[in-house]
């Protein structure tokens, strides 16, 4: 193929994180931030100013502004192709035919046999399908483009087939080396074919960052990095990977480009989240930086376009492997304070005309900021209202004057007040310690932090750091309510998470004085859990969990938990829970020697008690 044609106004979406907008600029030195008046230069714990905050601050916003440039891209790039843009392109290899896909073992084999060391040159195999040329392969080209950010005029980027790969785990896997790439080769494309296997996966790494490239097996994908990134190329474990691999070409301007500047501004932003991490720096715990688009519905990094999904992925990656968390969040500035009127404000028909019309404001009484809500980057909603510090916005007026709402407008002629709204979308950066903090100070939702949680670990279903940060979440949780209450209902989602975690060390560390009945189903899921497991197992959380403020609620408690053998008698002897009645038995006492008044439904249960009693005399007389 010799040159790409134009992006689409269209773009289908090939299964990728978002579209990315059309900028095709190149990235030159004079359009980094390298500028040694605006760059603070930082090493892993080390700091050069005696003001180390501060240029801290300056040093990470300047790097973080490089990244939301629109002409910044990543360096490399994976998603699948969807049915509405692949076709079968037909191969037809000399000495076997038309291979069919999915490619079956049969043709597989023959392949193999055919070639060396799985690999087939361009002048052994033709495409019969013209639009694989015509469209697939030009739809893909420009998302590559799009996402290395690759610059030059469009129509002088296109792709050249370097060879057909077809490797297993007894062939093993050949990396398509940038030493035989052609003159002019920007990147390098390789196109998944419709082939199920396992393994195989890309490893890229540029500076500190990495990326993992995963092809789809039964479903064909693309995978793209820069010319001079070296892969590595994990074993397959069974079937074969089946691939094109391509070069992207600048056809006008060879040789030219390379990662070089996107490798030194990602050792930056390494090195600065390195500093953070230090103990010895009095950091802000998080910092929150505003994007330039403003985003109005749910925000997920689907959501993101430019220079913002480009920064956001940048941060996750840095952040997965430096143990930091990144949220997205709906910003609020808002500012009280006196405003000038003017003689047409005591128009009412111009009033009721003009709605959003906004006042000067001469004088500002208060400021104050907030995070509407902050999501994670999957769009999963995890806390709202939550307030923060002026210091913590990395930007220092990031708020559009042009785009403020008024509030609160008091039309007391000179002492006229109002309040001013700034909205915006911002990422929020913290350490994973501090986000488990703050999730649980500001009540999250138990399942949908664990929710969020698992999908952290999604790479490794084995891995066990989600349980263990959702148990560390779960305690924190339980501390807060010890201080704050709760009034959320959240204690029974709690327990919840210890019955299906089968934890009763963490069961009998969380559970606190019940403030509301359980469900039924709770109740039931927890007697279940008892009978179980053991009694004795969960003293220590029930002498915490059952209520003891009226004699319904202790009753009606303690029945729920025996269950279907509250009416039993316990048989003494090995394996028996005669410490569970002896329990039920004890806090009924203690209930009926502790309450001042009765309530109409405690007469009920009182006869009830006297039914159910394995100690008629001394819960009689109490």
């Amino acid at each position: 193929m010799a040159e790409s044609s134009r992006p689409q106004p269209n773009i289908i979406d090939l299964g990728s994180d978002c579209s990315i907008s059309d900028s095709h600029s190149s990235i030159s030195d004079d359009q980094s931030s390298d500028d040694s008046s605006s760059d603070i230069k930082f090493q892993a714990g080390e700091i050069e100013s005696s003001s180390y905050v501060d240029d801290f601050v300056i040093s990470l916003c300047t790097t973080l502004d490089w990244f939301c440039r629109d002409d910044v891209g990543t360096f490399a790039h994976s998603a699948p192709i969807g049915d509405e843009v692949f076709k079968d392109p037909q191969i037809h290899i000399d000495g076997i035919g038309r291979i069919p896909m999915p490619l079956s073992i049969e043709h597989a084999e023959k392949i193999v046999a055919l070639s060396e060391k799985g690999t087939l040159k361009p002048n052994a195999f033709r495409f019969e399908n013209p639009l694989w040329e015509q469209r697939v392969l030009h739809r893909l080209v420009d998302e590559a483009v799009k996402e290395l950010r690759i610059g030059g005029k469009p129509d002088a980027i296109g792709a050249q087939l370097r060879e057909m790969q077809l490797c297993n785990k007894d062939t093993g896997v050949d990396v398509p080396s940038m030493n035989e790439a052609l003159l002019g080769a920007v990147g390098t494309l390789v196109v998944c074919l419709p082939s199920p296997h396992q393994g195989g996966d890309v490893h890229v790494k540029l500076a500190s960052a990495e990326e993992k490239l995963t092809s789809s097996g039964q479903r064909p994908s693309f995978m793209c990095w820069y010319r001079d990134i070296e892969p590595e190329i994990k074993a397959i474990s069974s079937g074969y990977r089946w691939t094109l691999v391509y070069d992207i070409k600048n056809f006008e301007q060879p040789d030219i480009y390379s990662s070089s500047m996107l490798s030194a501004q990602t050792s930056k932003l390494h090195a600065n989240f390195e500093t953070w991490k230090h103990p010895a720096y009095d950091l802000a715990p998080r910092y929150v930086y505003v994007l330039k688009n403003d985003y109005k519905n749910q925000l997920s990094l689907d959501a993101l376009l430019g220079g913002d999904l480009n920064l956001a992925r940048t941060l996750k990656g840095i952040g997965q492997k430096l143990g930091f968390d990144i949220f997205l969040a709906t910003i609020e500035k808002r500012r009280h304070g006196h405003v000038k009127f003017v003689d047409y404000d005591y128009d009412d028909d111009w009033a009721s005309e003009n709605p959003d019309e906004i006042h000067e404001m001469k004088e500002i009484l208060e400021e104050e900021i907030s995070l509407v809500s902050v999501f994670d980057l999957s769009g999963r909603l995890l806390v709202e209202d939550v307030d923060i510090e002026e210091e913590e916005v990395l930007q220092g007026h990031w708020e559009d004057d042009d785009a403020a709402s008024e509030t609160d407008l008091e039309d007391s002629s000179d002492h006229a007040c109002a309040t001013h709204k700034f909205r915006g979308t911002a990422l929020v950066m913290m350490s994973h310690d501090e986000a488990r903090e703050f999730l649980a100070h500001e009540r999250c939702s138990t399942a949908v932090m664990f929710d969020h949680l698992r999908e952290q670990q999604v790479d490794d279903a084995d891995d066990t750091k989600a349980i263990s940060a959702f148990k560390d979440f779960l305690l924190r949780r339980s501390a807060d309510m010890v201080l704050y209450g709760d009034d959320l209902g959240e204690l029974e989602s709690i327990i919840q998470a210890c019955i299906s975690l089968k934890d009763t060390e963490l069961f009998n560390s969380v559970a606190l004085p019940l403030k509301k009945p359980l469900s039924s189903q709770g109740l039931s899921d927890l007697s279940s859990w008892i009978w179980e497991s053991g009694f004795q197992c969960f003293e220590a959380g029930l002498e915490k969990l059952t209520p003891d403020k009226a004699v319904f609620e202790t009753h009606d408690f303690l029945q729920a938990l025996l269950g279907r053998r509250s009416s039993e008698r316990p048989q003494l002897g090995p394996g028996a829970e005669s410490g569970f009645f002896d329990f039920v038995e004890r806090k009924t006492h203690e209930v009926l020697g502790k309450v001042s008044q009765l309530y109409l439904k405690d007469v009920t249960a009182l006869v009830d008690m006297l039914k159910t009693t394995r100690r008629f005399e001394q819960t009689a007389q109490k």
